[in-house]
C-alpha cells in the first residue's frame, strides 16, 4: 500500500493529509467560494423564514440567471407538469413552493460545482451526479413512506452526502482514482481503504467542506456519519439517508434491474424495527416500488437541470 501511496498518487502520506490539507486547495479551486454563493445562501435563509413571502425569495433569486433559469425549467418539467407554461420566475416559486426552491438551490450548486470540475471522464462525472440526485429522491420518498417529518432536510442531505466523493475527483482525478472505482459495493469497506490510502475518507472531506461552507450541523453529521450511522447515536436523519444511499447504489447509471432486496439495508430495518410485523412487510414491498420510481425520478430531475 505504501508503494501505491507513492507511485500512483506521488506523495508521501505523512505529506498529505486528508481532509484540511485538501479543502484548502478545494475552497481556492472553486473560485466562488464556499458550497453556497451569495445569492443562494441569501435565498435559503428567505425560505427559511415563515414571514417571507414569494416576492421576497423572487427579488434574491432572480439577481443569479443561472439559477432562476433552473427554477422555471424545473416548473415546466413533467415533475410538475403545469396546464400552462410558466413564464414567470415568481409564478415558478409559487408552483413548486419554498422547500421545492431550497433542493432546487442546493441541486443547482451541485450541478455548478460538477460543471465546474476538472473531471475529463464523463463517466465518473455522470456517476457522481446521478448518485447524489437518486440518494436525494430515495430520502424524499422514505421520509414521506415513513411520516418522519421532515422538511426538506432529507432530499438536502441525501444530495450532499457524498459531496466528499465530487470534491476529491473535481480536485485530483488520479488521487480518486486511486482509492474508489464507484463500484458502490461494501461502502464500509470503500471507507476503510481510503482512511489507509489517504489518512482520511471522503465524509470527512465533504464535512469539513460543509462545516467551512456554513451548513447547518445536521448536514454535517449525515455526510460525515452516513456510512456507519449505528456507531453512536445519531439523529434518524442519518439513518434515513444511509437507506436512501444503500438502496441507490443498486442505480449506478440509472439502471435498475429490479433485483434490490431491502431486507438486506440495515439502515431501512433500523428505521422501522418498532413497527408490527405486517406493517413491515408492507414497508418492504412498498420501499421496492420506490426505487423503480427513484429511477425514473431521477432522470427526469436530470433532464429538466441538464437539458
Amino acid at each position: 500500500m505504501a508503494n501505491l501511496e507513492a507511485d500512483v498518487l506521488g506523495i508521501c502520506p505523512q505529506d498529505y493529509h486528508l481532509p484540511n490539507d485538501i479543502v484548502d486547495h478545494l475552497l481556492c479551486h472553486f473560485s466562488d467560494g464556499p458550497l453556497l454563493s451569495d445569492v443562494a445562501a441569501k435565498a435559503i435563509v428567505i425560505a427559511e423564514n415563515p414571514t417571507s413571502s414569494v416576492r421576497d425569495i423572487t427579488l434574491v433569486i432572480e439577481s443569479d440567471p443561472s439559477l432562476a433559469m433552473r427554477i422555471l425549467r424545473i416548473a415546466n418539467s413533467v415533475l410538475y407538469s403545469p396546464a400552462t407554461p410558466i413564464l414567470s420566475l415568481e409564478n415558478a416559486i409559487a408552483r413548486i413552493g419554498f422547500r421545492e426552491c431550497t433542493s432546487i438551490i442546493y441541486a443547482s450548486c451541485i450541478a455548478r460545482m460538477l460543471e465546474k470540475s476538472t473531471l475529463a471522464d464523463e463517466w465518473t462525472r455522470t456517476v457522481l451526479r446521478d448518485h447524489a440526485f437518486s440518494t436525494a429522491i430515495l430520502s424524499r420518498h422514505l421520509n414521506e413512506l415513513l411520516s418522519l417529518g421532515y422538511q426538506g432536510e432529507d432530499f438536502t442531505c441525501g444530495l450532499l452526502h457524498d459531496l466528499g466523493r465530487i470534491l476529491i475527483a473535481s480536485y485530483s482525478p488520479s488521487i480518486f482514482q486511486a482509492g474508489d472505482d464507484l463500484t458502490f459495493g461494501d461502502e464500509s469497506m470503500q471507507v476503510t481503504h481510503e482512511d489507509r490510502l489517504w489518512g482520511s475518507n471522503h465524509c470527512e472531506v465533504g464535512a469539513v467542506f460543509v462545516a467551512r461552507s456554513g451548513l447547518p450541523a445536521a448536514a454535517v453529521d449525515v455526510i460525515r456519519h452516513h456510512h456507519a450511522p449505528a456507531e453512536e447515536p445519531h439523529p434518524p436523519l442519518v439513518t434515513l439517508v444511509a437507506a436512501a444511499d444503500h438502496a441507490a447504489n443498486s442505480l449506478v447509471c440509472r439502471t435498475y434491474t429490479g433485483t434490490y432486496d431491502p431486507s438486506t439495508n440495515e439502515y431501512f430495518s433500523e428505521l422501522i424495527s418498532h413497527r408490527s410485523p405486517a406493517e413491515r412487510a408492507t414497508l418492504l414491498e412498498q420501499f421496492i416500488e420506490l426505487i423503480g420510481q427513484t429511477n425514473d425520478a431521477t432522470s427526469q430531475m436530470i433532464a429538466a437541470f441538464c437539458s
